[in-house]
């Protein structure tokens, strides 16, 4: 029984294992990215893209008199 549970176990450890690679993959290339500069291009696009649309709230005259 002891060799099933080390199976699992490694099988676990390995999975574990390309998870926190894929993590500090991801966190070097988005570091990367921000040292470079790449980052500034990516929100230059984001902020063309983005509209803002203001409207006003009318408020009712009156205060509430019936």
């Amino acid at each position: 029984m002891s060799s099933v549970s080390s199976k699992r176990n490694s099988g676990m450890l390995s999975r574990r294992s390309a998870g926190l690679a894929g993590v500090v993959v991801f966190h070097a290339a988005l570091i990367y990215a921000l040292v470079t500069g790449l980052a500034q291009g990516v929100v230059k696009v984001i902020q063309q893209k983005v509209e803002v649309s203001a409207w006003r709230r009318e408020r009712r005259r009156g205060g509430g008199e019936r």
